[in-house]
């Protein structure tokens, strides 16, 4: 039977094995870093216990609609306060009732 290995040399097979062998080497040292990260999460509470530690409000960005008007403005946006209002009022129903839906939420933990 002639195969590709009997034609190698003992230097050049010796250099495959020790190739192969390098690589196997590598190959348990990428496991090991999944092994450690999922040994590091097991530890890790399932459930973490947070809880928000201030109530949602509408000016949760710190901008009241004037302010935001002006900024329009001042970039150029030709905006009326009504189509302003408009648009963070009008048509958002399902974003209200989530809203509400939070707070409620909120007041229950507290």
């Amino acid at each position: 039977m002639n195969t590709s290995l009997d034609n190698l040399s003992t230097e050049k097979l010796l250099a495959l094995i020790t190739q192969q062998q390098d690589h196997s080497v590598q190959l348990q040292e990428r496991i090991k870093i999944p092994e450690n990260e999922i040994t590091r999460l097991k530890k890790l509470n399932p459930k973490p216990d947070i809880k928000p530690n201030t109530k949602p409000s509408d000016f949760a960005c710190g901008v009241t609609q004037s302010q935001l008007l002006e900024f329009l403005w001042d970039i150029g946006v030709s905006i009326s306060s009504g189509e302003l209002s408009n648009l963070i009022t009008k048509g958002h129903e399902s974003f209200q009732q989530k809203r509400e839906s939070l707070e409620n939420l909120y007041e229950s933990i507290q």
